[in-house]
């Protein structure tokens, strides 16, 4: 056990007597693979090579399992985020293309415009306040938005899981500025984190099929 109490500090000695400190997570090894270390560092590690050694705690590390069941949003957080791929940079470059054309229109009082970037069952849910879902409730939710009301909405820290090749999951912080007509307060902003769920249809558009609003500051828009 190491200093903090969390983990293995493992000696391995090699062939010329080289030392090298792991410091594995406790209980990324499994019974079978303690065991094997505790023999092959008995004695001297006699027999033990540095690379037997490491090749054992590579497959003890691939065979390792969370010992709590995830919450959804750790789902998220733990899905495939990099963009490794050309397909992958194409998809992100659309979607982000959708997240800003949709602040744009819902700042210039575009209601109708914004609906359109939904699917036909699309969901929207803003912190406890009663979900919307489907495009004729939609529209009403946004025509009914404050007609003398002056936004602005900037996006950041976008975070793109690739579910599919049809389907990511996106996590974004807002920051939202608002003031009434012409004679517009000091700036007081809010920050408020989406999580949405973005499809791609079969006319090869995307839309958001979920939006999910969990306000960090201040209030809500």
């Amino acid at each position: 056990m190491n200093e903090r109490g969390r983990g293995f500090c493992l000696l391995i000695r090699g062939p010329a007597s080289s030392i090298f400190d792991l410091d594995c997570p406790m209980g990324a090894l499994r019974k079978e693979h303690e065991d094997a270390w505790h023999a092959g560092l008995s004695g001297g590690c006699k027999g033990f090579t540095m690379v037997s050694a490491l090749a054992a705690l590579l497959i003890a590390a691939s065979q390792a399992t969370p010992a709590a069941v995830q919450t959804e949003q750790d789902a998220r957080a733990s899905a495939d985020w990099s963009p490794t791929t050309i397909e992958r940079m194409l998809i992100r470059a659309q979607v982000e293309a959708l997240a800003i054309e949709y602040y744009y229109r819902v700042d210039h009082g575009n209601s109708e415009g914004v609906v359109e970037l939904f699917t036909p069952d699309g969901f929207l849910q803003i912190a406890d306040l009663p979900p919307v879902a489907g495009r004729d409730a939609l529209r009403e939710y946004y025509a009914a938005r404050s007609k003398t009301r002056v936004t602005r909405h900037l996006t950041t820290n976008i975070r793109l899981a690739y579910i599919d090749a049809d389907h990511v999951e996106m996590v974004r912080d807002i920051t939202y500025f608002h003031g009434e007509g012409m004679d517009l307060p000091p700036a007081n902003p809010s920050i408020t984190t989406y999580y949405e769920s973005v499809v791609r249809g079969e006319d090869g558009q995307w839309r958001f099929a979920e939006r999910v609003a969990k306000p960090r500051f201040s209030e809500q828009p």
